[in-house]
């Protein structure tokens, strides 16, 4: 790498987020084909309490928590510079209401429904809770990867989809040293190894693990709140393999482990066009800006390339 300082981001509606250690920066294109860009500093436990960075587990939930924080801001910035045109605006009480709905929408598809269903093949599999959880667990990954690709043949979020690969590519091309320029980001992959998709799929293989040494008590209410009372355990196992893996990601190890996360990458992270290396581009510049001398930005930049 070229510097020890690790940068990351999300895509968002016609823009990039990049975040710093401290800093995160957004940049989105309008529709007048000018970048709106914005910089804040990054808030959170961690940033409060570094110490917090030194306890295994901990530090992933608070990681966790920081980084949403994060993406709400960044993502109602995005949504209100969306609708500006018409004269409308994002507020957080709608955006609670959405986040809200989300983690309904997902508690459901990804958690009751499948402990429903491999309850519901209890009459053909046998009464074993070890082959019980197993199978739910293949099911909410069955289900999960199926969420993904519907979403994505949808053209908006195909959208979104290649903004992110624009993420990936210029966080590749920084790490590798390169001068920061679209000729020289445009031949890099669309995959990280950082990259939130990869750290899904551990989440979903930990739950496999961790949910098939669970009873299969008749009530599945029951069921259903000893695996949401787990999931913090598994997120910060999660992270602490997102972080061992990158610290040894020249090994054979960490390599095999994160594969699967990259091939699902290839739905979630797509080849974005020139339009869109510029905007993940200009977030980056911000966002390191900000990292090295404190600079904040709130700015139009003139775009440079037709969309």
């Amino acid at each position: 790498m070229s510097e020890e300082i690790a940068y990351g981001g999300l895509a968002v509606i016609e823009g990039v987020m990049i975040r710093s250690p401290r800093y995160w920066a957004l940049a989105c294109r309008l529709s007048s084909g000018d970048i709106d860009v914005h910089t804040e500093p990054v808030r959170g436990p961690l940033q409060r309490h570094p110490w917090v960075k030194k306890i295994p587990l901990v530090r992933g939930l608070c990681g966790l928590w920081e980084l949403l924080i994060t993406a709400w801001k960044a993502l109602e910035r995005s949504g209100n510079l969306a609708l500006e045109e018409t004269g409308q605006q994002l507020g957080s009480g709608l955006m609670a209401l959405n986040i809200v709905l989300a983690l309904a929408i997902g508690l459901g598809l990804f958690i009751v429904a499948p402990n429903l269903l491999a309850d519901f093949l209890k009459r053909w599999l046998g009464d074993h809770p070890l082959l019980l959880n197993l199978v739910e667990g293949l099911v909410r990954f069955a289900l999960f990867l199926g969420y993904l690709w519907g979403v994505a043949q949808l053209p908006d979020i195909r959208r979104v989809f290649a903004y992110h690969g624009a993420e990936h590519k210029v966080v590749n091309a920084f790490e590798q040293g390169e001068a920061l320029t679209r000729e020289n980001v445009r031949w890099h992959r669309t995959l990280h190894q950082r990259c939130g998709t990869t750290f899904v799929f551990l989440v979903l293989t930990l739950k496999i693990f961790a949910f098939a040494l669970l009873p299969w008590t008749s009530e599945w209410y029951w069921r259903v709140l000893m695996r949401v009372a787990l999931v913090p355990l598994v997120v910060g196992v999660a992270f602490e393999l997102i972080y061992l893996t990158n610290k040894h990601r020249q090994t054979r190890w960490a390599q095999v482990l994160v594969a699967p996360g990259l091939w699902m990458q290839r739905l979630t992270a797509q080849e974005p066009t020139d339009d869109m290396l510029e905007v993940a581009l200009v977030a980056f510049h911000a966002a390191r800006r900000a990292e090295e001398t404190g600079e904040l930005t709130c700015e139009v930049l003139p775009g440079q390339t037709a969309g």
